[in-house]
């Protein structure tokens, strides 16, 4: 009788044991999935300073090219005046006002 509960007490035993480790195995399974999950994050937040940079630079750059049309434009305009100036001037030599 003692022999026989021993080698059910066994089988219990190694039983447990058993649903440990695949436990175990388990808390590790999750654990590898939580780290890589953790370096998706970083690689993700990484990735989104790179393109909040990015968009950052073309904003500049966007803010630049508009000033330099805005200079251009100025520049057009003056030279649109500039003749009739200088006909005005010439008039004036001349004493036509």
């Amino acid at each position: 009788m003692c022999t026989k509960l021993g080698s059910e007490s066994l089988i219990e035993d190694s039983t447990l044991f058993v649903g440990y480790y695949e436990k175990i195995q388990e808390l590790s399974s999750v654990d590898r999935e939580l780290e890589a999950k953790a370096k998706e994050v970083a690689k993700l937040q990484a990735e989104r300073q790179k393109k909040k940079l990015q968009r950052d630079e073309l904003e500049r750059i966007v803010r630049l090219k508009q000033a330099e049309a805005d200079m251009l434009q100025l520049k057009v305009s003056a030279t649109k005046w500039r003749p009739r100036d200088r006909e005005v001037a010439k008039d004036g030599e001349n004493g036509q006002l």
